[in-house]
């Protein structure tokens, strides 16, 4: 047959170059969530890692390979979610999935995501007893909801589904929550 070893040979050239690209995805991808976490954690201590949340967009700003990118899915979409709490905690605003440069889909599950983190704050704001800013908090949380809820695509787009179902449960009990602290607040006063 003509041409088999030949195309089969160029088959096997590009799916070695693609096992290469998921290796280093695979890397970068463990890099960028350990970074993710460090810069929430750092946010829920109170000392938002400027140095860190630095770190992390170099690092995602340097993959430049759309395959390698669409490998790293999962890390985009953490990447997305502390960048977007930084932006929330610091009253700066949220940056686009084109400034952050990676795809609609992890920028969404990364702002569905980035309400959880939002409650954790609210929650221990509410703790010491910060009600006007948990309720601030609530409000910027309520801005993000709503957004949250107006993307009406399928799964196999970008599986938000779950998660509209998830940051539905977390405004409530979130809204629970400060309905809660007030009526304690009153009570006491």
């Amino acid at each position: 047959m003509e041409g088999l070893k030949t195309t089969v040979a160029e088959a096997v050239n590009i799916l070695s170059h693609v096992e290469k690209v998921r290796e280093q995805a695979i890397r970068d991808s463990r890099e960028i969530i350990r970074l993710t976490k460090k810069v929430i954690h750092s946010v829920h201590v109170k000392e938002t890692d400027l140095k860190s949340l630095e770190e992390l967009r170099t690092k995602v700003t340097d993959i430049d390979d759309p395959l390698m990118q669409n490998m790293m899915q999962d890390a985009m979409g953490e990447y997305a979610e502390a960048v977007i709490l930084c932006s929330v905690v610091m009253n700066a605003p949220l940056p686009s999935f084109s400034e952050l440069k990676i795809s609609p889909q992890a920028w969404i599950l990364g702002l569905a995501d980035s309400l959880g983190e939002m409650r954790r704050l609210l929650l221990s704001m509410l703790i010491d007893s910060k009600i006007a800013e948990a309720v601030s908090l609530y409000s910027e949380m309520e801005e993000i909801y709503d957004a949250l809820m107006s993307i009406d695509v399928p799964d196999a787009i970008v599986p938000v589904r779950r998660k509209q179902d998830i940051a539905r449960g977390i405004m409530d009990k979130t809204q629970t929550d400060i309905t809660s602290a007030v009526l304690m607040k009153n009570m006491v006063s």
